[in-house]
């Protein structure tokens, strides 16, 4: 309960909160960038980079709900654009492949209610069309016929919402999973 109070205030602006924050998930982070970075200063300098992205944009998301998504979200994203700055397409073709693990094989392995709830956790990452869309089909069975219906869109953007959050959950979800589940 703690961390999560922390996690409150530093969104408000405490930078006390944020210290707290910093520490507790500093080694989270480092260790998921040992995964594709072998330098340690280089690490070092991206887990710094990670926080003052999030400090930064500490306002822009609701963190007491989604602060690891979008923790994990800021690391990936500057992992991935470090390796592009370095040209390492070996390492960036390895961080891509883990994107592509199958979710059946990630369900099969876990709770399926963790999974629901870590799978939640990243559609409030979604634009809200993608997520609105996604939700209808899921969770009421609409058709692609009914949603473009109920939302007032024609049913390729229906289609193509739909598969942007697919992909999105797909490329995200097993990543997010390691980052969360092995420290």
């Amino acid at each position: 309960m703690a961390m999560e109070d922390d996690i409150l205030r530093m969104a408000k602006g405490e930078r006390e909160s944020f210290e707290k924050v910093y520490r507790s998930s500093w080694s989270k982070v480092y260790r998921f960038t040992g995964f594709f970075l072998r330098d340690e200063k280089e690490r070092e300098d991206l887990v710094q980079e990670v926080f003052v992205k999030l400090w930064l944009k500490r306002k822009s998301v609701n963190l007491d709900k989604d602060y690891d998504a979008f923790l994990y979200i800021i690391t990936r994203n500057l992992v991935v654009d470090r390796l592009r700055r370095k040209g390492t397409s070996v390492q960036v073709e390895t961080l891509e492949g883990c994107m592509e693990v199958k979710l059946p094989e990630i369900e099969d392995s876990m709770d399926a209610e963790m999974m629901r709830k870590r799978v939640s956790i990243l559609l409030e990452l979604l634009p809200s069309r993608q997520k609105q869309v996604f939700l209808l089909r899921r969770d009421e069975g609409l058709s692609i016929a009914e949603i473009a219906s109920k939302l007032g869109i024609t049913e390729s953007g229906v289609k193509r919402s739909l598969n942007l959050a697919l992909k999105f959950l797909k490329t995200n979800l097993p990543l997010f999973l390691l980052f969360l589940d092995n420290f």
